[in-house]
Order: C-alpha cells, then sequence, then structure tokens
C-alpha cells in the first residue's frame, strides 16, 4: 500500500518546513500521536537505528 500523492507533498513540505527528512518526520510525528517520548535528531543512514523489514 502506498501513500496517496497529495498526502506524501503534504508530509514532504512539512518535513522539509521542520529540516528533517522524510524519514525521521515521520518517526517523530508517529512517536507524538502515540504518547511516546520523541526520539532526538539521528542521521537516517546509521547502521545502528533499529530498521523495520521492508514487509512491515
Amino acid at each position: 500500500m502506498g501513500w496517496p500523492k497529495e498526502h506524501r507533498r503534504r508530509y514532504e513540505r512539512e518535513a522539509s518546513k521542520s529540516g528533517l527528512s522524510l524519514n525521521e518526520y515521520v518517526i517523530r510525528e508517529m512517536a507524538k500521536l502515540h504518547g511516546l517520548t520523541v526520539p532526538p535528531m539521528t542521521d537516517d543512514t546509521s547502521s545502528e537505528q533499529e530498521q523495520l523489514p521492508l514487509g512491515a
């Protein structure tokens, strides 16, 4: 399942306004939505970060 184009454009705009990558923006917003601690800014390319499998 992919994101509707309108949604993706909105998320990319919001991420850009915040100076974040799309991945970082989604991670931070999901944490807020679920009442979790917002992780500090990270380098999205870090191999030490936990990653979801592609089929998740």
